[in-house]
């Protein structure tokens, strides 16, 4: 095979490979980290890595059922929002290979040691969103756009009875022995896109016109047949 053929055939290898790798879904890139503080109150950290090509914009959280005396603080320039139902960000950015911790603090109706799930819509400065919403798979693994869930940790306080400005307990929630992984029918669920698809439109564009480049080169550079 002529040298100039090789190196064409590699390039061509190298950039497909690089490409599919950029249009894959990302890995779980959103994790949870959860602590007992005061007045029966779980403090929830989420960490957010950046899955954005223009930058992360905004962030919703669903919250468990029967939350209650929910508060949510407000990083930078980011802006904390409470709802019956969920916590969102905005104001905020973060690009490049960066994260940022968002942070919630909350009474959950759970018991401890329960694992409970914060479904995540990350918004994206192309007006695209990563929806962090998925529940593991029944063999265990992890799912490509897994919702991130901390493990409910045992609190010696106690929560008030009556919880000054919390949040409505949703109706015919309460304690469960079961993960509660959120995936129903509520506004974070139903939003959003498993990914952004912009990624894997272009490239299939750019493998395509790869493959065309390389056939016209191979043409060209064929040589003909010498008789005997």
């Amino acid at each position: 095979m002529p040298m100039s053929l090789r190196r064409i055939l590699l390039s061509v290898g190298v950039g497909a490979a690089a490409l599919v790798a950029l249009g894959a879904p990302a890995s779980a890139h959103t994790e949870g980290v959860a602590k007992a503080t005061s007045a029966g109150r779980t403090e929830v950290s989420l960490t957010i890595e950046n899955e954005c090509a223009g930058g992360t914009t905004n962030l919703r959280v669903q919250l468990p059922a029967g939350s209650t005396s929910v508060s949510a603080e407000s990083p930078g320039n980011w802006i904390g929002t409470v709802s019956s139902t969920e916590v969102s960000w905005t104001g905020g950015v973060f690009t490049g290979s960066t994260s940022e911790s968002f942070t919630i603090t909350l009474v959950l109706a759970q018991p401890a040691g329960n694992m409970v799930a914060f479904p995540t819509l990350q918004g994206c400065a192309d007006g695209s969103t990563l929806a962090w919403i998925e529940p593991n798979k029944a063999d265990g693994s992890e799912p490509e756009f897994p919702a991130p869930q901390v493990k409910i940790p045992v609190n010696s306080t106690t929560a008030p009875t009556t919880a000054v400005g919390s949040a409505p307990t949703t109706a015919g929630s309460g304690p469960t022995t079961t993960a509660r992984m959120a995936i129903e029918e509520t506004p974070i669920t139903q939003e959003g896109t498993p990914a952004n698809s912009g990624g894997l439109v272009i490239g299939a564009i750019c493998i395509g016109a790869i493959v065309i480049g390389f056939t016209l080169l191979y043409v060209r550079n064929r040589k003909p047949r010498t008789g005997n």
